[in-house]
């Protein structure tokens, strides 16, 4: 009997989306599985996460193997120095157990039994209620961290000296993608070294592109004919997340890297708020209501306006460490152009309880009378109310110059890129 393969999905109620690519061998036997998702997992030495060990240890096992020897066979091999945010083993088990339950299926065998595999509430309830003794699930705080309050956000916010990025010049000099990218690692990357004060950039595309998530699939999530078709760059970020569809008219991206001190005692859902802050003021003064909707995404009463992604970069005395979290928000969008490139995974817009990918952004321009190149001066003017010691910075060149290496060494390569095929 030749191998089979089925792809299985589960999104976390509240978390992140994982998916499992399964195939099994002539003998019924799991030969490889492959995870990728929309996740964040880090390393605590700061270099790009896998979940291949996970991935690894299911390796030989029945297809018809249990879903609570899955949890735990999977629980047990995660590593120590592994961070994971909106996902766990759990979710990693949910995803291979519908694989392999296809499979089974298909082979005539007994399906891995799924005491909450039916989506829906009482899934939420099992998944929330029941968790595994045997998880190595960390989050990005400790036991004892912060409550994030008004006072703490002010000051903060207050200590940080923020230097921000002429948009003005910013919009002189638009880059390409694979540049964006690398631009973001190597300001992160001195900035935990202490070569660099706290900033924030807007970005200006030069191109369009669609940008996947450190963790995603290249090809089940773009259709990259059509990509290739429309002129549309595909690139690859350093950070979690899901994938981005942006076009230079219509996008509005920032970048706030800071020490990471900065988010020190919160967990990961506070630290997205405290970053978070500044644009709820500036989206307020210029008449757009938004909010921080869990774990990472902004919207508003009318819906989705963008999502964020955070990394951290460790620190090591005297070195500081570095905190990335970049965000990318809707001025406006072509729905018809971004759903023929992106293709969205049913399970997650299932979790969204939405019809399409398209009803749930709201791009600014629907709310605002102001133009892009307004909106992001209106936001860059007030940021000095959450900022109070904002000061106006220039990269030195020779960052960008470094910037530009690396796009060509890294970020615009195909093994970058197809990280995860």
């Amino acid at each position: 009997m030749t191998a089979m393969s089925a792809r299985g999905s589960f999104k976390q109620p509240g978390g992140k989306l994982v998916s499992a690519t399964v195939r099994v061998s002539g003998e019924n036997l799991i030969e490889s599985v492959a995870f990728d998702g929309d996740f964040y997992a880090e390393y605590d030495d700061g270099s790009d996460a896998t979940l291949e060990k996970a991935a690894a240890s299911l390796v030989g096992l029945s297809v018809s193997t249990s879903f609570a020897e899955l949890e735990t066979v999977i629980a047990s091999s995660l590593p120590e120095n592994l961070t994971l945010v909106g996902v766990d083993a759990r979710s990693m088990a949910f995803s291979v157990a519908r694989a392999t339950a296809e499979l089974a299926g298909q082979l005539s065998l007994s399906a891995p039994m799924l005491k909450t595999q039916s989506r829906g509430k009482n899934q939420d309830q099992g998944h929330n209620q029941d968790q595994s003794q045997a998880m190595k699930f960390k989050r990005l705080a400790s036991s004892a961290r912060l409550d994030l309050t008004a006072d703490l956000i002010a000051q903060r916010w207050s200590d940080l000296g923020l230097h921000l990025i002429d948009p003005a010049e910013s919009a002189k000099n638009p880059l390409e993608p694979a540049v964006q990218m690398a631009l973001d690692e190597v300001i992160a990357r001195h900035t935990a070294s202490g070569n660099l004060p706290p900033t924030l950039r807007f970005w200006e595309w030069a191109a369009p592109a669609v940008i996947i998530g450190l963790n995603q699939s290249l090809h089940n999530e773009v259709n990259t004919e059509a990509a290739q078709e429309s002129g549309v760059r595909v690139v690859r970020r350093v950070t979690g997340g899901g994938a981005m569809f942006v076009e230079p008219g219509n996008t509005i991206t920032y970048s706030l890297t800071t020490p990471l001190g900065f988010v020190k005692g919160l967990g990961a859902e506070d630290a997205y708020s405290l970053c978070e802050h500044w644009i709820f003021e500036g989206l307020s003064s210029i008449g757009i209501m938004a909010s921080h909707e869990p774990i990472n995404d902004i919207s508003s009463p009318a819906g989705k306006i963008g999502g964020a992604a955070q990394r951290r970069y460790p620190a090591h005395a005297p070195v500081p460490g570095a905190l990335l979290h970049h965000t990318t928000m809707a001025y406006d969008i072509d729905a018809t152009k971004m759903l023929r490139i992106l293709r969205v995974n049913k399970e997650k817009s299932a979790d969204k309880a939405v019809k399409s990918a398209a009803k749930r952004v709201d791009p600014m321009k629907s709310q605002s009378g102001l133009s892009r190149r307004e909106v992001i001066a209106s936001l860059a003017a007030s940021l000095h109310t959450t900022a109070p010691h904002l000061q106006r910075y220039s990269l030195p060149p020779a960052i960008l110059e470094e910037a530009r290496r690396l796009a060509a060494s890294k970020f615009a390569t195909e093994e970058w890129t197809a990280r995860i095929a």
